[in-house]
């Protein structure tokens, strides 16, 4: 099993047990030990969490596979609710 924590950064575009290949971050935040990160991709933005890490807008990322679907998440450390959010076990930077 391929798991991530965290953040990792490849020059090759990454492992085949991600997903979303080289999606570009537009909103990043950290909180309750979350990074959460808004991809955006052809098919429309999408937010993401993974264990906190460091990633910048504009940086292209792939998250990993497997990633459990959450509707109306509630983020108390945000004081936010997310219509649909997906938690991963991590992204990887890629160039």
């Amino acid at each position: 099993v391929f798991l991530l924590a965290g953040c990792q950064t490849t020059g090759d575009g990454g492992d085949d047990s991600l997903g979303n290949a080289g999606v570009a971050v537009v909103e990043t935040m950290n909180a309750g030990g979350y990074t959460y990160v808004k991809l955006g991709s052809r098919d429309g933005p999408a937010w993401y969490a993974v264990p906190e890490c460091e990633v910048a807008i504009g940086d292209r990322v792939q998250v990993a596979d497997g990633a459990m679907t959450m509707r109306n998440f509630e983020s108390r450390a945000l004081s936010r609710t997310f219509p649909v959010i997906y938690f991963a076990s991590g992204l990887e930077k890629v160039q």
